[in-house]
């Protein structure tokens, strides 16, 4: 029913009640970087390594080797490198291919690193030996991830005396020869080679090192040097291998458990 007053008539009236204006959407709050499931982030780190040993493979000289490691997969820890043939070793190799001596790695295997989140340790200008005894200089980076743990390795590894070798033969080649002298050929490597080794093969080897020292046989070594035996396996990095640990306790005549108990103990 309408009804008019001073200002006019009034609207019908309605039961309806007054439509209400939709909420304007707010924008959600942007969400914190989280680590990709799988270690996407750590393999960010270890393909940044790979990029730069990618960038200087043009600039070092063929006696430089470069090499990365992928500290999370031991077993195909060798993720790039770069003159390979300084050690004889190539890319998806396992970690066990790791030079005698080296510094860097006991540092890595003794867990000697710092575990500071993204942190870097250096361990510079230490020698290094190859399988056929030729000795490197070395200098590696090790690179933490988010949560303080090791990711990936990024070493340096020189043959300084080929280096001088091939200095004096380019010396050599600015002086003439006489008939009776002839260019000094390369001296070819000998010895065993990495990339001819299997998993298996690098085990044993590991393993049969460290028991030679003791001339009883293993299921007669006492627990001392059964401990001891054990301890330089870890030095080595076999324990970083998955299924290291059963290989060990069988050559031993032991247990996983009594293998376990070595390592707890030679840490306390």
């Amino acid at each position: 029913m309408c009804q008019d007053d001073e200002t006019g008539p009034l609207s019908v009236s309605s039961n309806k009640a007054p439509k209400r204006q939709k909420a304007k959407a707010e924008n959600p709050p942007a969400k914190s970087p989280q680590k990709t499931v799988g270690g996407g982030e750590d393999r960010q780190l270890v393909d940044i390594m790979a990029g730069i040993a990618d960038a200087l493979a043009d600039v070092v000289n063929s006696h430089t080797e470069l090499v990365v490691h992928d500290l999370l997969r031991p077993e195909n820890s060798i993720n790039n490198i770069v003159n390979g043939d300084v050690s004889g070793r190539k890319e998806g190799q396992s970690i066990l291919t790791v030079l005698s001596n080296d510094k860097g790695f006991e540092t890595f295997v003794s867990s000697e690193v710092p575990a500071t989140p993204y942190g870097i340790t250096t361990i510079k200008d230490y020698q290094t030996g190859t399988r056929d005894g030729r000795r490197l200089y070395s200098t590696s980076v090790i690179v933490n991830d988010a949560d303080g743990k090791p990711a990936t390795a990024f070493c340096i590894n020189v043959d300084r005396d080929k280096l001088r070798k091939t200095f004096r033969q380019f010396e050599e080649s600015m002086l003439p020869l006489t008939s009776s002298e002839t260019a000094p050929d390369e001296v070819s490597r000998n010895g065993h080679d990495d990339s001819e080794l299997t998993m298996e093969e690098l085990i044993n080897e590991i393993i049969d090192t460290s028991l030679s020292e003791y001339s009883s046989s293993p299921k007669r070594m006492t627990k001392d040097e059964k401990m001891s035996a054990v301890v330089k396996m870890k030095t080595r990095g076999l324990f970083l291998i998955r299924g290291s640990v059963e290989l060990v306790a069988k050559r031993l005549g032991t247990t996983r458990h009594t293998i376990y108990n070595y390592l707890e103990q030679a840490e306390s």
